[in-house]
């Protein structure tokens, strides 16, 4: 009988969660590489959200000054698909 090996799926499951960069520094760095396909940004009441999906992972960053946020949608190259998300209307009832 063959014995099994274990199996570690701890760092599958690692590799497909999304990164939080923290630092204004590290997105603006992470937006000028070369990897991006495709940006996401989501505003909403508070907070401008981007999500940036590279070759490897997809990084996220929360940015609550509105100046910040617009220096960041300039950072993000021309050629770069941009989806921008904005805040739901109310439902009508």
């Amino acid at each position: 009988m063959k014995k099994e090996k274990p199996y570690d799926r701890t760092k599958i499951e690692e590799s497909r969660m999304p990164k939080q960069v923290q630092e204004f520094k590290q997105i603006l760095k992470l937006l000028k590489s070369g990897s991006i396909r495709a940006v996401r940004v989501k505003t909403n009441g508070e907070n401008t959200k981007f999500k940036v999906r590279c070759a490897k992972y997809l990084y996220t960053y929360i940015c609550a000054d509105k100046a910040k946020a617009e220096e960041l949608k300039k950072a993000i190259p021309k050629d770069i698909h941009v989806v921008e998300i904005a805040k739901k209307a109310p439902k009508a009832e």
